[in-house]
């Protein structure tokens, strides 16, 4: 597949607001609720299920996490948690403990972290009261030589490495870093893992060294390999919904592309 055909695709699966040129509204039925659309929403993600089940953990504005059953023509809501004091900004659904049992993971904008049985939908653990004011965003991710992703946390005074097993932190910045959005993956071909933030900054996980200050990707990114060399690329949407794509092993918009 060219380089063009895979913009085209990022642009139908990842951009667009509205699928295909009718005005119209599709129905659940007819968008099928594929991961694909399910990707497009940082607080939706799909469930393990038995057979053809579709279920679904939805955070909303409110606080609450949902858990919600498709049964044909409709979604049918099988569980909810109490509010959560602010709103929930993201899920995960990981094995995030290393037991063999997947785990909803969620975060709130006011910084509180929970972990939910996605079984039977009980509160496994939480973060302490007050122990971020908020958190921007959030990375789950293996970057160490421990079997478990850490959580990757973006609060308003750092960057921060969090072990969810033995639940402490093994690291954190040692200085403040804005952004709304993190991706991780190896983005220079170095071997190591690197922390990309969607206003600029490039870190490595292994030594937590800012390799690159970079520039404003957007307010979304996401890691393609758009031209197949083995390294990823950062795609940014603006504002705008204009797309930028970066080669940061050369430091610099892709060109041609």
């Amino acid at each position: 597949m060219g380089i063009s055909s895979v913009i085209y695709l990022i642009v139908i699966f990842l951009i667009c607001p509205v699928w295909g040129s009718s005005p119209s509204v599709p129905s659940m039925g007819e968008i099928g609720f594929t991961e694909t659309l399910l990707e497009e929403f940082d607080a939706v993600k799909r469930l393990p299920a038995g057979g053809d089940t579709l279920r679904i953990a939805l955070g909303d504005q409110y606080g609450i996490l949902r858990v919600l059953e498709w049964e044909g023509r409709a979604f049918r809501e099988v569980w909810r948690s109490r509010e959560l004091r602010s709103p929930i900004r993201e899920v995960f659904v990981e094995d995030i403990d290393m037991d063999g049992r997947q785990e909803i993971i969620v975060y709130t904008t006011r910084g509180w972290i929970l972990f939910f049985s996605v079984d039977t939908y009980e509160r496994l653990w939480e973060s302490p009261e007050n122990e971020y004011s908020s958190i921007r965003c959030m990375a789950l991710a293996n970057i160490d030589s421990d079997p478990q992703k850490e959580l990757i946390i973006c609060s308003p005074a750092a960057i921060h490495a969090y072990d969810p097993i033995d639940h402490l932190e093994e690291w954190r910045s040692d200085r403040p870093y804005l952004a709304q959005e993190m991706v991780v993956g190896d983005v220079d071909d170095d071997g190591v893992l690197e922390l990309v933030l969607n206003t600029g900054p490039i870190l490595d996980s292994r030594f937590f060294d800012l390799e690159w200050e970079g520039v404003d990707y957007g307010e979304r990114i996401k890691l393609v390999d758009i031209d197949d060399d083995g390294i990823p690329e950062v795609i940014g949407q603006s504002a705008g919904r204009i797309i930028s794509v970066y080669d940061i092993d050369m430091k610099q918009v892709k060109v041609p592309y």
